[in-house]
């Protein structure tokens, strides 16, 4: 029940993002207009990219206690799923893979895709961590 609470949540999420993908005329069709967009863009994937960044900081210290502790929290772990902490890796990973946008008018369809990729596994890592977490409390209080 709670896995294909967490697949529906991505799914809507991945939808949610599709639906609002930035256009180019998005704030008006001037040189102005587009280039605030695109000043935009670099925002909103800094800020995403910055998130994730925190998650793999929490992904490492979740392993770290885990690899301390494996003995004690080997019969937690047989009852918890671990792939939402896999996919939360994966995803926070190819986030803050670099692709060079370029600079410029001919930059936004770059941004553009940058944008898309960063915001979906943004997304996908903050449902997957919330549903590993909260899998991992629920498998401790005996949920």
């Amino acid at each position: 029940m709670g896995s294909c609470v967490a697949v529906v949540a991505i799914a809507v999420v991945l939808v949610w993002t599709l639906l609002h993908i930035p256009k180019e005329n998005d704030l008006g069709t001037n040189d102005t207009e587009r280039a605030k967009l695109r000043e935009n863009l670099v925002l909103d994937i800094r800020g995403a990219n910055h998130y994730c960044l925190g998650y793999i900081a929490l992904l490492g210290v979740i392993a770290t206690i885990t690899a301390s502790n494996l003995a004690a929290i080997r019969p937690v772990l047989e009852e918890v799923p671990l792939w939402p902490f896999g996919v939360a890796f994966v995803a926070t990973t190819l986030s803050l893979v670099f692709v060079p946008a370029g600079y410029g008018i001919g930059s936004f369809s770059t941004l553009r895709f940058v944008w898309v990729r960063t915001i979906l596994c943004e997304q996908v890592t903050v449902v997957a961590m919330a549903y590993a977490i909260w899998s991992l409390f629920a498998a401790i209080r005996g949920w």
